[in-house]
């Protein structure tokens, strides 16, 4: 017999961005701009050049934080000659990255290199380094703190967890209340999350968090990739951001949780460092298959199909549900013409009309996350029921239309997406079965 299905619905913001950096074409003109910060301090940036650089004098020499893109270590240098007289004496990294620490291997082999150790064996990863036969790699490492120098020459370096990669440091500068924060706060966008060298989308909030809870007295953060530098209730304001990014891991997660507090077993078990679905399927809480979300929107009654979440045809009908309507223009590159449905982004939850089975924002709102895995799927001439996907997989399937879309192809209910990471425009939906 086949089970009952509950379903439910939970939506989320996010925004997820996969990182790999990206060097300039070589021949590309390196030009150093130079803000001064006071006189002890200067940011480096240029365009094409990656990372900013932080330029700290002290009594006896330079500390240089990051150094940019391939060929970007001498133009620095040269930059720096023209601020002080003063010698470089320390490069500290805040992470590993092509576009932060690629000029390392063009200062001087005698300085002092830094970085915090797990950032140290990623950057020994990296062709750049063997190359150069190790030149420019860290000579020291620390696990959640350091501290160079004492008094107005004091800097202080932090780990505070897994986030952008699994080494950032936050550079602190304490008599000028002045933090490098690099690409763990590259600014004020979407998390920039480096899984192949151990980025944590799950663990970004808390970690952000945690550097805003133990770094005191500080105003201002020069960041990884902003034109100029933020403030420290710009950090809790991101922090709180991440907060509400909404991974297929953390949807999965919550699933298991809300089955916890009900005495009803995992729908997702542990496999490696992820989750997947129980097989067979518990009477847990869990997103809904491919499947189940197919046939739960589309159902007419009949044997018929629904094309899209309000019939068959176009135009789409008024207040049928939260798409790129007129009222987003300023936020999406395409809207629907001439529809508004009142809200620019996301809206409350059943604001809009239910289908057939009385569920509401099937279409429109946020595309949602189900249990799936995504394959490319094609006709195989037979029928399949109640199918769970493949087993194994990198992406998720994500269905359904949001507010971003205003396209004929994804405002079907047929239209499939898939992705890892959250998006500001997807959350999820909770399902069990009911028997």
């Amino acid at each position: 017999m086949r089970r009952g299905i509950v379903l439910g619905i939970l939506l989320a913001l996010g925004g997820l961005v996969a990182v790999k950096a990206q060097p300039p074409a070589a021949d590309a003109p390196k030009v150093v701009d130079v803000e001064k910060v006071n006189d002890r301090l200067y940011v480096l940036r240029g365009a094409n050049g990656g990372g900013n650089v932080a330029v700290f004098l002290t009594a006896s020499g330079v500390v240089v934080v990051d150094a940019k893109n391939p060929g970007w270590g001498t133009p620095i240098l040269n930059k720096i000659k023209e601020l002080t007289p003063k010698p470089v004496t320390t490069l500290i990294n805040t992470h590993t990255h092509g576009d932060h620490v690629s000029g390392n291997v063009e200062f001087p082999a005698t300085i002092d290199f830094v970085a915090q150790e797990n950032t140290k064996v990623n950057m020994e990863k990296m062709p750049i380094f063997k190359e150069h036969n190790g030149v420019g790699l860290p000579k020291r490492t620390f696990k959640d703190k350091m501290t160079i120098g004492n008094g107005a020459d004091q800097i202080d370096l932090y780990y505070f967890g897994r986030g952008h990669t699994n080494g950032d440091a936050w550079i602190v500068f304490p008599a000028l209340r002045i933090v490098h924060s690099g690409d763990i706060f590259a600014g004020k966008s979407v998390p920039l999350i480096d899984e192949a060298n151990g980025g944590s989308m799950m663990e970004m909030s808390a970690t952000l968090m945690k550097a805003y809870n133990g770094i005191k007295n500080v105003d201002a953060i020069i960041n990884g990739h902003t034109p100029a530098q933020t403030t420290w209730a710009d950090l809790k304001e991101y922090a709180d951001f991440n907060k509400d990014l909404v991974t297929w891991m953390e949807a999965a997660l919550y699933c298991n949780w809300l089955s916890e507090q009900e005495g009803l077993p995992p729908a997702y078990e542990k496999k490696g460092e992820t989750l997947v679905a129980v097989n067979p399927m518990t009477k847990g809480y869990r997103l809904p298959t491919d499947a189940e979300w197919e046939w739960v929107a589309r159902y007419e009654g009949g044997g018929k199909l629904r094309r899209y979440p309000w019939g068959d045809s176009l135009p789409v009908t008024p207040r049928s549900g939260n798409y790129a309507d007129e009222t987003a223009r300023l936020i999406v590159l395409d809207v629907i013409p001439d529809y508004d449905d009142g809200f620019a982004a996301t809206a409350p939850v059943g604001k809009f009309p239910a289908n057939n089975l009385g569920l509401q924002d099937l279409g429109g709102n946020v595309a949602e996350w189900v249990t799936d895995y995504y394959i490319v799927t094609a006709d195989i001439g037979q029928t399949l029921v109640d199918p769970l996907g493949p087993t194994d997989g990198k992406q998720h399937v994500i269905r359904g239309a949001s507010w971003k879309h205003s396209g004929v192809t994804d405002l079907r209910l047929s239209a499939r997406d898939f992705g890892e990471g959250a998006r500001n425009d997807v959350g999820f939906r909770i399902a069990r079965y009911a028997d």
